[in-house]
């Protein structure tokens, strides 16, 4: 890449890193959701989200409040990635929603502690709210019909499949 040239995500190279961080193909694939998928989930999604930053954000202006006209320049550019991006992270969440009902289900009730509970619901309600921004943001921002589809096609799957509340009553809206 030139010097203050746009990065290029076609390019073989990326677009080959970014199938791998955002597989869905290996995601679908994967045995019915477990409570000790948390172990290295988390850290699949926590690595897609990072990706999906480095991409959406680029070029951004620091400060307190978002660089909307660098979002909406990247959202235009980087729709079709974008949009497989988010197709990823509902799926992901939404799995992620079934292993922590599972990791919960395992504690004794004298481990289930205030705290631990206050996560767990803490962690579902952060979800939710990624979910409904994103889809939000990828359904006015797409350039494509393909890409909306693509992103609306994740929420009635994963509603459907009843892995994640969040994603049901998403769905209905």
């Amino acid at each position: 890449m030139k010097k203050r040239e746009r990065p290029d995500l076609t390019r073989p190279e990326v677009a080959a890193l970014l199938s791998r961080v955002f597989d869905l193909d290996a995601l679908a694939a994967l045995p019915p959701a477990q409570a000790s998928d948390m172990n290295w989930l988390l850290d699949w999604t926590d690595a897609a989200n990072a990706t999906h930053k480095l991409f959406i954000l680029y070029g951004s202006k620091p400060g307190p409040q978002p660089d909307l006209a660098a979002l909406q320049r990247n959202m235009t550019e980087y729709g079709d990635q974008y949009a497989v991006t988010i197709d990823f992270m509902i799926r992901s969440m939404a799995r992620e929603a079934v292993a922590g009902q599972l990791f919960w289900a395992e504690f004794a009730p004298e481990q289930r502690t205030r705290i631990r509970e206050e996560g767990l619901a803490g962690f579902r309600r952060n979800s939710a709210v990624y979910i409904l921004s994103t889809v939000c943001a990828a359904i006015q921002g797409a350039g494509k019909p393909a890409n909306a589809r693509l992103v609306a096609a994740a929420i009635r799957d994963t509603a459907r499949s009843g892995r994640a509340s969040c994603c049901r009553r998403i769905g209905r809206a």
